[in-house]
């Protein structure tokens, strides 16, 4: 007990950390995590994770250290930059974000009361510290806010944690005179009313991305609304709460958080950064802080660990070798710039017959790729997996170091989805997208 004390003198911060469980938001946010106790030996910070991700986020945060072999430094980064799982199991995001929502009251009022916490994935207590003086989380999280409010009141302020494009939350919350959808939920409470529908049919006909209409945003070319979305459209599916309230939750959450956290940076989008900082000028002053792109040091981009270059699954049977090997075996082979990367993210997946027949055409044009496959949505068939395998010159696995090969001198595309990540991960190493 004796030691507990004495590691918490003159400890100043405490910052909470709960994201919504998909590595695009939680892979930079482990960046925050480890900047702050770096730059502030005076800040303790207190991530908390879901289900099946602490070894993913334990690996991230091992590569912010700035010297490898200062076993000091990284000792005081752990003591305080302390993971605390909070319940779920597997890596579905929403019976995750369910988990959240019941178990983050009951673990944030033990911070506060400055007890300790305990583990669920490891069934260790985490010894008590200084009460929390902020929270950083996601604005899908609204019950955490709510939580936060009914526990602290505004004496612990709640910041929302941004991992996409600025110009998403202006067109989603956003007034329409910055390209934005308005008050949606008190546009479609207003119209269920007076016609008698059904709440949840109103607000998929308002948000419609296929009705012609021309979007206008800060930063972007005009574009068609169908531009936006123009795979078969499956945002109603497994979320855990309806469609309206999700809307409504999540403009509440903008409304109500005291600041706002963007990994972005006005070199990269400066248009929709100027319009949301106008926007919260208007609706209560409130401050944006731009700190991206948040980056591992330069030197562990290669480092060898078995959350990284080996081709690992859970589901899936492993297939290939470690992904640096196979690169550097292609690079031999083919040259520089001669494979492709693709990835969809940890979420997102498309029609499965285009991926098929994709791929399929890789194959037969015999073009070197690594194919990570994350999604829990995604379901390639079993015998084009093993094609793949057999092929020689192509990779495809549940989890792959997507800096590393971005930073391979064999990359030489990148197929993607977009996501935060990825795009500024890509940009950052000059790889076409």
């Amino acid at each position: 007990m004796r030691s507990e004390i004495d590691s918490n003198q003159g400890l100043k911060g405490h910052l909470v950390l709960l994201t919504i469980p998909a590595w695009g938001c939680l892979r930079p946010l482990c960046g925050v995590a480890c900047r702050a106790v770096q730059e502030r030996p005076d800040i303790v910070v207190t991530f908390m994770t879901l289900g099946g991700l602490d070894e993913k986020i334990t690996a991230e945060c091992d590569r912010y250290s700035r010297n490898d072999d200062d076993n000091e430094e990284k000792e005081g980064m752990r003591r305080r930059l302390r993971l605390v799982n909070i319940g779920g199991q597997g890596f579905d995001v929403p019976e995750l974000m369910s988990v959240a929502f019941k178990s983050f009251p009951d673990c944030y009022r033990k911070l506060v009361l400055c007890e300790s916490i305990r583990s669920m994935s490891t069934g260790d207590n985490i010894p008590p510290t200084i009460r929390p003086t902020a929270v950083i989380t996601d604005c899908n999280y609204h019950p955490i806010l709510q939580s936060v409010r009914e526990i602290t009141g505004k004496n612990v302020p709640v910041w929302n944690w941004w991992s996409a494009g600025a110009y998403l939350p202006l067109r989603v919350f956003g007034p329409e005179k910055y390209g934005g959808l308005g008050d949606v939920a008190n546009k479609v409470r207003d119209a269920a009313e007076a016609t008698g529908r059904d709440v949840e049919e109103v607000t998929k006909e308002m948000t419609n991305m296929k009705q012609g209409k021309l979007i206008v945003l800060p930063g972007l070319p005009a574009f068609y609304d169908y531009e936006w979305y123009p795979q078969p459209d499956d945002r109603y599916k497994e979320l855990p709460m309806c469609f309206y309230d999700v809307f409504k939750a999540g403009a509440e959450f903008m409304k109500e958080c005291d600041a706002l956290i963007y990994n972005t940076c006005s070199a990269y989008e400066p248009e929709a950064i100027y319009a949301t900082r106008q926007w919260l000028k208007e609706s209560g002053g409130r401050k944006l802080y731009t700190i991206g792109p948040i980056f591992p040091w330069p030197d562990t981009i290669f480092e060898s660990s078995k959350h990284g270059l080996l081709a690992t699954d859970h589901e899936v049977p492993e297939y290939g070798t470690p992904v640096r090997a196979f690169m550097d075996r292609i690079l031999a082979s083919h040259g520089e710039k001669s494979l492709l990367y693709m990835s969809f993210g940890s979420m997102w997946w498309s029609e499965s017959d285009y991926i098929r027949l994709y791929v399929e055409i890789l194959l037969e044009h015999e073009i070197p790729f690594i194919f990570a496959i994350a999604s829990p949505h995604a379901d390639l068939p079993t015998e084009l997996i093993e094609k793949v395998s057999g092929s020689g010159f192509a990779m495809i696995s549940k989890w792959c170091p997507q800096q590393m090969i971005l930073s391979h001198p064999v990359t030489g595309w990148f197929l993607s989805h977009c996501g935060r990540n990825s795009i500024l991960e890509a940009l950052s190493r000059g790889i076409p997208m």
